[in-house]
């Protein structure tokens, strides 16, 4: 990476991280199944608008599946965007309690 790049971007980390927790915290206040909705919905238009995490899900599936016909592997493929999608719904949760809670009772 160029000096020129590096300088003209060291002040967009900080950004992007305010954004990032800002919409978790937007999110965190959604019902879970609006936020389940959403997230599926947004990763599968991720999966159909970015071809490196298509091909990231695929190079993955041919490595722990090398049998699996195509129907079936466009399948899993889906099944792949829509777990990445409820992480993504699920994970505000896991986040905002951490932060917001004293202490872990077992």
């Amino acid at each position: 990476m160029s000096i020129e790049k590096q300088q003209s971007s060291w002040f967009l980390f900080p950004i992007k991280g305010f954004i990032a927790r800002a919409m978790l915290s937007l999110v965190y206040w959604l019902p879970f199944p609006i936020r389940r909705r959403i997230a599926v919905a947004l990763a599968k238009i991720i999966l159909q608008t970015s071809a490196k995490q298509r091909h990231i899900i695929e190079t993955n599936l041919a490595i722990a599946f090398p049998d699996l016909d195509k129907k079936n592997k466009e399948k899993r493929v889906q099944q792949c965007a829509e777990h990445a999608g409820l992480l993504l719904a699920e994970f505000p949760i896991a986040w905002l309690w951490c932060k917001r809670s004293n202490s872990i009772t077992v």
